[in-house]
């Protein structure tokens, strides 16, 4: 079977997204924190998202979902996407090899590519250097594209000024990850998919794919049609 970007799944995620984007700007988890254990926290100026220039690594289904969400923030996006060709007309799009200029000028960068051996690792130490020094990242794809020794010495001396996290390169997350030292991280344990929304298209999905086994039809979501299966189920 296909591994099929559904459309629910990838509202759920770049709604999230956007919730990491402002968390994180806002250093909301320091803020909700010192409102339960004190003292209440000083007063900062955080940077808003207007005027402010974002780029998404990957333009794939959650990516334009994100594009669609940024617009009313007054943001100039920029992305980067195998067919930048194909990119929404106020994104400015760069070639995948083209990842340092398409992130030097953005204030936010936000990971959102699909994860494969090939590009793990993406966000690397040279890339974390290229960036604006003080820019925010924020990964709501899979923790293996970025160099997590990187990121934490970009966060220890300043380069990046706060992180949002869905995901680490070690999952489930624990106590020991390095990056809570860094109050500044702000860290999810990877629910950024899981909604009510996502779920019922789930469901959906999967009963539409067995209606289609029972009448005699071929799913479209079916990648390859092997003359016998792979690996046989033992009782």
């Amino acid at each position: 079977m296909r591994r099929l970007r559904r459309l629910e799944n990838a509202t759920s995620v770049a709604e999230f997204a956007i919730l990491l984007i402002l968390g994180a700007a806002r250093h909301v988890g320091q803020v909700i924190e010192s409102v339960h254990d004190g003292p209440a926290y000083p007063l900062h100026i955080h940077s808003a998202l207007n005027g402010k220039t974002v780029c998404i690594v990957g333009l794939g289904s959650i990516g334009k979902q994100i594009v669609d969400r940024l617009r009313p923030f007054g943001v100039l996006m920029l992305a980067t996407d195998e067919h930048p060709e194909s990119a929404p007309a106020d994104v400015t799009a760069f070639r995948p090899d083209q990842l340092d200029a398409a992130v030097a000028d953005a204030d936010y960068v936000v990971i959102c590519v699909r994860a494969s051996k090939e590009n793990e690792g993406l966000v690397s130490a040279s890339v974390l250097r290229t960036m604006k020094r003080g820019a925010i990242l924020v990964n709501v794809a899979r923790g293996m594209l970025i160099d997590e020794n990187a990121l934490l010495a970009a966060v220890a001396d300043g380069q990046l000024s706060a992180a949002g996290l869905d995901v680490v390169r070690s999952e489930p997350l624990t106590l020991t990850n390095p990056l809570l030292k860094f109050p500044q991280v702000l860290l999810t344990p990877h629910i950024a998919a899981f909604t009510d929304l996502m779920l019922s298209g789930t469901v959906d999905f999967i009963c539409r794919v067995v209606g289609e086994f029972e009448n005699g039809r071929k799913p479209n979501s079916i990648l390859n049609a092997p003359s016998r299966p792979r690996r046989l189920l033992k009782h």
